[in-house]
């Protein structure tokens, strides 16, 4: 999901926006941009496999990614892994 999860959202799902973004320059030129996104994986479930399948798939696309912080969220009553990340 973007921004936030739909009413169909099972025990467990992702959502994900962008945070902010940076300009790369050479030579005082603009060569290009970094967006920094963050992932939230929320879940009931403790060492779940789908944060290592979300992890796979932010670095089989070169998206570099900090280690995920865990945390409970008291609205969802779910842990709540925060994955933040760039990508050029």
């Amino acid at each position: 999901y973007h921004f936030e999860a739909g009413p169909d959202a099972g025990e467990e799902y992702a959502v994900w926006q962008e945070t902010g973004s940076r300009s790369l320059y050479s030579s005082g030129v603009r060569c290009g941009t970094v967006l920094k996104l963050q992932v939230d994986l929320y879940t009931g479930k403790e060492n779940t496999e789908t944060l290592g399948k979300i992890l796979d798939v932010l670095e089989e696309n070169d998206i570099a990614f900090m280690d995920p912080i865990p945390g409970f969220d008291p609205d969802t009553k779910k842990l709540r892994y925060i994955i933040e990340c760039e990508a050029v």
